[in-house]
């Protein structure tokens, strides 16, 4: 359950990140602006729910154990990159 879970955040982390925040030019300036709270709560679910996911997928057997670690990793690391370019070296203001 727990990787099936893990590929909808995953999938929503990158399509965050590759959407508004791997290329910071001006061409989604305005999206990202008209939906900065869905975007926010969408970054939150993603990022505090592939951590909690990982912890639960660490107690599962077999493959299904490894997938949802790779998959809730994953999707750890795309909002974490999504954090990084919004926010900068330092943190948002």
């Amino acid at each position: 359950m727990s990787t099936v879970l893990g590929s909808l955040l995953f999938a929503a982390a990158c399509f965050v990140y590759l959407r508004y925040a791997s290329n910071l030019s001006s061409l989604y300036v305005d999206e990202r602006l008209r939906h900065a709270r869905p975007l926010g709560l969408i970054w939150s679910v993603s990022f505090f729910g592939s951590i909690l996911l990982f912890i639960v997928s660490l107690s599962g057997l077999g493959w299904s154990r490894w997938s949802g670690i790779l998959v809730n990793a994953g999707a750890f690391l795309c909002a974490l990159s999504t954090f990084g370019a919004m926010c900068g070296r330092y943190g948002c203001t």
